[in-house]
């Protein structure tokens, strides 16, 4: 599977800049998500969302006849309007504190998580190149591959460090392997 991305770009209101640099680089104690190794901070928990691989916010200051912008991009599994919309579920207010900021944002309390979810969507301006680790597998692949070698590293270091003895060929360890950790993990 080939992950999406967006990559939105809106204009920060005159006099806007420093506010929302503040909002983005406050003191709040992130939290983490000790599976995935993910901070965030409490109001940006993106951490919520399974079907991440990257994001990040830039602040982008004018200058030379250029307006001040805000860029999020984002690479994720899954259609890119689910994902706007599970943005804004996940950190409402976060997007709120953030977004207030830029021009056009829905500010008033009534606004639907749809009608912020399409701020967002009117603002992708895509990518034409991206970064990409581990082509063709999804978030879950990618966690869960990481736990199996995690599962693979213990074992081998605990079978080998408590018999004391070498490991044997790599065809058996292979067997070993198979049997003991990948097998027994499915049961």
């Amino acid at each position: 599977m080939t992950p999406n991305l967006v990559t939105i770009v809106t204009t920060i209101i005159a006099g806007h800049e420093r506010p929302l640099l503040e909002y983005l680089c406050s003191d709040i104690e992130p939290s983490r998500d000790g599976a995935r190794g993910i901070a965030c901070k409490e109001h940006l928990r993106f951490d919520r969302l399974p079907n991440l691989h990257f994001c990040s916010f830039s602040v982008i200051m004018g200058e030379s006849g250029f307006d001040p912008c805000l860029v999020f991009e984002a690479t994720f599994d899954g259609p890119k309007d689910e994902f706007l919309l599970d943005v804004v579920r996940v950190a409402p207010h976060g997007i709120d504190g953030i977004y207030q900021h830029c021009e056009g944002y829905l500010t008033w309390q009534d606004a639907t998580e749809e009608l912020k979810a399409d701020y967002l969507h009117q603002h992708d301006v895509g990518a034409h190149a991206f970064f990409t680790s581990s082509p063709g597998r999804t978030v879950t692949q990618i966690l869960d591959e990481a736990a199996l070698r995690q599962d693979i590293v213990g074992f081998l270091g605990a079978r080998w460090k408590a018999s004391d003895a070498k490991p044997e060929t790599p065809d058996r360890i292979r067997r070993v392997v198979q049997q003991e950790v990948i097998r027994a993990g499915r049961e």
